[in-house]
């Protein structure tokens, strides 16, 4: 379309072009014609012509009354009308010279030849009475007489078709020029149609995603806008969940697969009566009205968790994708404004990511406190280190066979200066969203390594790793800087992660543990069984140990099931050669069962609780024996509080 409105806009200025040509052509002939209009009463050539003619027979009659005594023709007359003859021969010759008549040789010739006949004759005066000359001069002039006579027909003939010509020219020259009119006007009404058509064409292109072939934000806008006063509206907002781990792996040609791949699954769930935006990135929008938009939305929603539950197929790779949606409606409201709706569902859309992501929730007042208490958070965390508001706590490790201490977990904590002490479960997932964890967890590996070093040799320091830190291109140099730093040997750091982190970035977290096992840094695989656990991931990584989720310890006296998934562990461990770790040990008999299944070490309120850095110090330099029977009765009872850095 494009194409068609260059070509006529080129069309139109050819024809504007050969207009003004055949503007100024017409111009010319009709001032050529006016010209000589004005000029034929000065420059009649055919009529000069016949009056020579005529002089000439009047010469001749002049003469011939010479031998007549009773007309009593006199010299003078003769000698007249020579004169007047050559007169009109000399005035048809000037005319020739300014471009008047006939221009041909033989025209000049008669003209010439006359002129030498009258002279000639002139020379014959004394002798004009005497018959014989007279009879010569007549027979000299009478030849010339018929070649004038011949002269004025064709003077004539010419200077009529001369005329023909130029009205022809002028004739032609305004039909060309009201050709010319006709294709510019319709010329002129076939660009408007062209610019016309491609306008409502750019207008839909603009209301289009190119990728996806859906509306794109301006439309999903604009249909929000348009809303009736009192018409109910729901609006669902959906993110891929880790996208950007998509684009970054597979590359962007594989993510726009997927979101296209991702938009067919969305307009089946949508429906016909809803209306599906691509809002920009991996976020789309879906737009419900009627007096069941809430209703509606919800249940697309489940439709929606339900259809990604399948695998996407994307460029020969099997993609399991999950996303996270937000829900607001607007029951019946008088405004228009659609600002506030999209605020509701993008709080619920936070709301739905920070509750673990893969699920929807419906927009509530209260979410708009937690995106504030969230953003002081945020901005808090931003000045935490400079301000030396984190700290450390460590959780003893002990031997369940000897009960000896072999090591401590170390975890974060943090004193808001205003919230006071923050759960890590509440500002872990803000640093790891914003980016933050990043830096926070170099602190943390440096203050780990300080706090250790101070430790004999045989006490090892675990920390935690999320995958946000994996994906730090400097995470192996921060970790073997602050080990050479406080001199520390590789051997007594243990860099703990969960089964996630696997599923989402396979090959980059392989190379990094390769260097960490290349440094000698023991590695543990956090929270087994409670994930995406694979046993193919115990082949490919060479763990060290394998830490038995609280979930599975806390529910074993009760829960047959977790016993035996708990029995099922040890015994592949002990296969594998893994040594075993089992989390939130709170009583006796959860000690014994763990005992009982093989595993070799534990940790949780039973032994100790998190300690301070000097409260672990001092524990370390006890015998090194937990002395059950010294432990208060509240620390046996007392409930799981422990909340671990998942950074």
């Amino acid at each position: 379309m494009f194409r068609l409105a260059r070509s006529f806009k080129l069309l139109l200025a050819l024809l504007t072009g050969a207009f003004a040509v055949l503007a100024i052509w017409a111009s010319f002939l009709i001032v050529k014609s006016q010209k000589q209009i004005v000029t034929t009463p000065r420059y009649n050539y055919s009529f000069d012509i016949a009056q020579a003619s005529s002089e000439m027979l009047r010469l001749q009659v002049a003469l011939a009354s010479r031998l007549v005594p009773q007309t009593g023709a006199t010299d003078d007359d003769v000698a007249l009308r020579r004169d007047i003859l050559q007169s009109r021969i000399k005035g048809l010759l000037d005319k020739m010279l300014i471009g008047y008549g006939p221009s041909v040789a033989a025209s000049r010739q008669t003209f010439e030849d006359i002129n030498v006949a009258v002279e000639t004759i002139g020379a014959m005066f004394e002798d004009l009475d005497r018959p014989e000359v007279v009879g010569k001069a007549i027979a000299i002039l009478k030849p010339l007489n018929r070649q004038l006579v011949r002269l004025a027909s064709i003077s004539h003939v010419e200077g009529s078709d001369a005329h023909t010509r130029e009205q022809g020219h002028l004739s032609d020259a305004f039909t060309a020029l009201s050709a010319i009119i006709v294709a510019m006007i319709l010329s002129g009404i076939s660009l408007l149609c062209a610019v016309f058509v491609q306008s409502e064409k750019a207008k839909r292109t603009a209301l289009r995603d190119d990728l996806t072939g859906v509306s794109n934000r301006l439309a999903f806008r604009n249909q929000l806008r348009s809303k009736k006063p009192y018409q109910s509206q729901a609006v669902v907002l959906l993110d891929v969940d880790h996208f950007k781990n998509i684009n970054d792996t597979l590359g962007h040609a594989a993510g726009d697969l997927l979101l296209i791949a991702m938009t067919g699954r969305l307009v089946d769930a949508a429906g016909e009566a809803a209306m599906l935006a691509r809002l920009g990135g991996d976020e789309f929008g879906i737009l419900f009205v009627g007096e069941a938009a809430g209703s509606e939305a919800q249940s697309c929603a489940e439709a929606i968790l339900g259809s990604l539950r399948a695998p996407l197929f994307v460029d020969g790779h099997s993609l399991s994708v999950s996303a996270s949606m937000g829900i607001a409606v607007d029951e019946r409201s008088e405004w228009r404004d659609e600002t506030p709706l999209m605020k509701s569902a993008d709080l619920a859309l936070y709301a739905a990511k920070a509750a673990g992501r893969g699920c929807a929730r419906l927009f509530a007042p209260e979410m708009e406190n937690g995106l504030i208490r969230r953003q002081r958070i945020l901005n808090g965390l931003k000045m935490a280190i400079a301000r030396n508001e984190f700290s450390l706590a460590f959780q003893p490790i002990v031997s369940l066979e000897t009960r000896r201490l072999e090591g401590f977990e170390a975890l974060l904590r943090w004193r808001h200066p205003s919230f006071g002490p923050v759960s890590p479960a509440e500002f872990i997932p803000v640093a790891e969203d914003s980016g933050l964890i990043v830096e926070i967890g170099r602190w943390v590996v440096e203050e780990a390594c300080r706090t250790a070093a101070a430790w004999p040799e045989r006490i090892s320091i675990s920390i935690n790793v999320s995958g946000r830190q994996f994906a730090d291109p400097r995470l192996c140099g921060c970790i073997e800087d602050a080990l050479l730093r406080h001199g520390i040997s590789a051997g007594r750091l243990n860099v703990e992660l969960t089964e996630s982190i696997l599923v989402e970035q396979d090959e980059d977290v392989l190379a990094i543990l390769m260097r960490l096992r290349k440094l000698g840094v023991a590695i543990s695989l956090d929270d087994f069984g409670t994930g995406y656990a694979s046993l193919g991931y115990l082949r490919r990584f060479a763990f060290d140990k394998l830490k038995i989720d609280q979930s599975f310890v806390r529910d074993s006296p009760s829960d047959l099931s977790s016993l035996a998934i708990i029995r099922a562990i040890c015994d592949l461990a002990l296969a594998l050669g893994l040594k075993i770790v089992a989390e939130g040990i709170e009583t006796q008999e959860q000690l014994d069962q763990m005992i009982a299944a093989g595993c070799h070490d534990g940790q949780g309120y039973h032994f100790d609780r998190p300690l301070s850095a000097e409260a672990a110090s001092e524990r370390v330099a006890r015998d090194g024996v937990v002395a059950l029977s010294a432990m208060p009765a509240a620390a046996m009872r007392c409930p799981v509080e422990q909340v671990r850095q998942i950074a």
